[in-house]
């Protein structure tokens, strides 16, 4: 939980409201960035080879267990 904070004239009070200002504009920035990185991710040209390097992860590790049991 945080203090109150006592100011001690207009000029600190001023300070503390641009700085809130600055970090709410720097939170909005980026919370449009990751809305137009995941509107990127999710055309579906990317899902596609998302979906490709997956199952290609997964044939792998199938590939690797199938050439371990067949070695025991």
């Amino acid at each position: 939980m945080k203090t109150k904070r006592i100011y001690n004239s207009q000029a600190e009070i001023k300070r503390d409201l641009k700085v809130l200002k600055l970090r709410q504009q720097i939170a909005s920035e980026e919370l449009q960035l990751i809305q137009h990185k995941l509107k990127r991710e999710l055309q579906p040209a990317n899902l596609v080879s998302t979906l490709l390097a997956s199952v290609k992860k997964y044939g792998i590790v199938l590939l690797v267990k199938m050439l371990f049991k067949r070695q025991h």
